[in-house]
């Protein structure tokens, strides 16, 4: 079935794919004899030569030439202090990295500071129609999706993490410190190091003062 579909995409000029469910398929059991569904699941994606997965289980990851949909906070079934970005730090040095769709979360620029603040690329579930025209369909689910809604804040994302990622992207996260309540910066092995707020009023670390929900970047000459 996936030559098929890879033929029938190559006839339309179409060579790179990104592949949700097929990434995060197989999980893990008490069987000892399920190896066999894990290795056709990689069998299967090595066939589109480096596809983006979404949020795929940690078999899955050598096969990705980018990872979307990356997981940015805990589960909420444990009582914790706060979040810690391992997954993501660990593997920024290797992927590119996006996010789930920032349009349809509750807190649009929040989001994007915690891009910045993971070293992650926004991703947009973007539609050419309004989303008023899928109310009665099966993806009513998607409330925010249209393009002409939508093409500004695009634009602000791209200027907004580009800003920052263009400092830190070919770089190693080597320190995060919460430096007050709401005030985090992280440090990079370049030297440069980022200064987050992710507090609703400005806030100041040092001599920098940081506006809401933003961040400063402080690059080494």
């Amino acid at each position: 079935f996936a030559l098929e579909e890879l033929e029938s995409f190559s006839k339309l000029g179409i060579g790179k794919f990104a592949l949700a469910n097929l990434s995060e398929l197989a999980f893990s059991t008490r069987d000892s004899n399920r190896t066999e569904n894990v290795e056709a699941l990689l069998e299967t994606v090595s066939l589109f030569d480096g596809p983006i997965l979404y949020n795929p289980n940690l078999y899955m990851i050598s096969r990705a030439s980018h990872i979307s949909d990356i997981p940015v906070s805990n589960s909420g079934y444990l009582i914790e202090d706060s979040v810690v970005p391992l997954l993501p730090s660990v593997l920024r040095e290797s992927f590119w990295l996006f996010t789930g769709p920032v349009n349809l979360t509750s807190d649009f620029r929040r989001e994007l500071l915690r891009a910045v603040d993971y070293g992650l690329f926004p991703n947009f579930y973007i539609t050419s129609e309004s989303s008023m025209k899928l109310v009665e369909t099966a993806s009513s689910d998607l409330f925010s999706t249209g393009y002409e809604n939508w093409r500004d804040k695009i634009e602000f994302a791209y200027d907004f993490v580009s800003k920052a990622l263009e400092n830190t992207l070919n770089s190693r996260l080597v320190e995060r410190v919460e430096v007050a309540d709401g005030l985090f910066r992280n440090t990079y092995d370049n030297g440069t190091s980022i200064t987050l707020n992710y507090n609703e009023n400005p806030a100041r670390a040092g001599d920098l003062e940081i506006e809401p929900l933003s961040y400063v970047v402080e690059v080494s000459r």
